[in-house]
């Protein structure tokens, strides 16, 4: 079918409206408050120069000889680094924050996804190949070692690989660009899914989002005054469902969304559909234009950091990358591009994108993936599930124990909860069984073996962790190493 086609040279898209360019950045630079990950002031620990490290990816393969399988154990990644640049026949290391585990291999390994993985070579070259360098025209490949071979230095840079790390090895303040206002109160404003913020004194919800890298879009809502209270003030974040469908007045009086840092396209998606990505809108029942709703979709993706891939498609809408909600395979192959669905045939834009921070010599891409076919592949019936409006949800978020389907789970956030987890109490058809909620989760990036309820913790309280992770204590018949040290080959 006809509609909007990439400009060619894989640069911004013809329908990519031309954002604003934020001075939210001077209140945020005069002492704005920050609460939350992505502080401008946090000091960034030197994991050596952004774009040399792999985190959450390791090289598998085999170990370096006479370091099989016992491994070192360090206090940093750069630690880990030292000591494969001191040994001749190092080519990378992989290195376990929860353990301390420092592994060595040589040459002849190919990454893959990790957990809690920080990986490298022995020593960080000039240039970040990783963020220059575009893939070859066979990418995505039949293989993670096939996706590989397609690029120059022979490694898929995982998400976020451009992108500098604070000292906590989150993703840190991008210093020296100024916050991108994609969406104002005029374009956007009515989502659903959003999460309350509690904000400090005297901050307010558009400068606490614009301050914080790993918030998307902020509603601003008045609470009407009652017999018993007083009018309020209330923020809400998050990245939201279904945003340009009118809700009528519910109280908004500000909104926006935001990008930090910039982007560069490393490939166009053509009619193909891109399994594991998350729902963001329909699109066909708010009124849009094809044009309207192919650069809202763009948008919703950019300003969620993590967000490495989005498409539309004129039947069933916007679908973006939400490791939040689940996070595409590392690196992509061609498992995950499907040409012979509905989808498929009615996709009518999306990009392959990497997010950037920093000055970088970056070269155009032109590939345009277009899938592949496969055996009984799975289509939609309809559109996406919608979340129920629970009782007193005027956003999309409330106590579960205020939902009909759960009345049981009091105090908890129902649409997603604030890991990002989306309980089955907000949808129609209830639940079979409601699982039982453990009263804490694993630390951030802790072994699930250190938890007391692995391996049957509830997935809602276990899966994703905050980088989005799906740890492997929720899996069914999980059972933990004996040992605390992770062997990732």
């Amino acid at each position: 079918p006809g509609g909007p086609r990439p400009r060619a040279g894989g640069g911004a898209a013809m329908w990519a409206a031309r954002p604003q360019r934020s001075r939210l950045w001077l209140a945020i630079a005069c002492g704005a408050a920050v609460s939350r990950g992505g502080d401008p002031d946090a000091t960034a620990l030197p994991f050596g120069p952004t774009g040399c490290f792999y985190f959450r990816a390791v090289f598998h393969g085999k170990l370096l000889p006479g370091f099989d399988p016992v491994p070192f154990n360090v206090s940093s990644a750069l630690k880990c680094q030292g000591i494969c640049a001191s040994q001749t026949n190092c080519s990378y290391f992989g290195y376990f924050p929860p353990s301390g585990a420092c592994y060595l291999a040589p040459e002849e390994v190919t990454p893959v996804g990790s957990h809690f993985g920080i990986s490298g070579p022995r020593t960080c070259p000039a240039t970040a190949r990783g963020c220059t360098e575009v893939p070859g025209d066979l990418f995505p490949g039949t293989s993670a070692a096939a996706s590989n071979a397609q690029w120059p230095n022979g490694v898929t840079p995982p998400n976020l690989h451009c992108w500098p790390r604070s000292a906590d090895q989150h993703l840190g303040w991008c210093h020296g660009e100024e916050v991108t206002v994609l969406e104002n109160d005029n374009t956007t404003g009515s989502c659903l899914d959003l999460q309350q913020v509690e904000l400090p004194a005297h901050d307010t919800c558009q400068i606490n989002c614009a301050a914080n890298v790993m918030c998307p879009s902020f509603q601003e809502v008045v609470v009407p005054a009652t017999s018993t209270s007083p009018e309020k003030k209330e923020c809400w974040q998050g990245v939201g469902e279904q945003c340009w469908k009118s809700r009528g007045t519910f109280g908004q009086t500000g909104a926006g969304r935001f990008m930090h840092g910039h982007y560069r396209v490393l490939a166009t998606i053509g009619h193909a559909q891109v399994l594991g990505l998350s729902f963001a809108f329909l699109g066909k029942d708010m009124g849009l234009t094809d044009k309207q709703a192919v650069r809202h979709c763009n948008h919703t993706c950019l300003s969620l950091l993590s967000c490495q891939l989005w498409q539309y498609s004129t039947e069933h809408g916007c679908w973006m990358e939400n490791p939040l909600k689940q996070a595409l395979p590392y690196p992509l192959t061609q498992d995950s591009f499907v040409s012979n669905t509905d989808f498929a045939s009615t996709a009518i834009a999306g990009e392959y994108i990497q997010r950037l921070c920093g000055k970088f010599a970056s070269k155009p891409s032109t590939l345009h993936i277009l899938g592949w076919p496969v055996e009984n592949p799975v289509q939609y019936d309809s559109a996406p599930p919608q979340p129920v409006t629970a009782p007193q949800a005027s956003l999309g978020s409330a106590a579960c124990s205020a939902h009909p389907h759960c009345p049981d789970l009091d105090g908890m956030a129902c649409c997603p909860t604030a890991s990002g987890s989306m309980m089955p109490c907000c949808y129609d058809t209830p639940p079979a069984a409601v699982p039982p909620l453990a009263d804490t989760a694993p630390a951030e990036s802790a072994l699930c073996s250190s938890h007391a309820n692995c391996p049957n913790m509830s997935q809602q309280v276990c899966c994703p962790d905050a980088w989005g992770d799906f740890m492997p204590c929720c899996e069914p018949g999980f059972v933990p190493e004996p040992t605390s040290v992770i062997n990732p080959f």
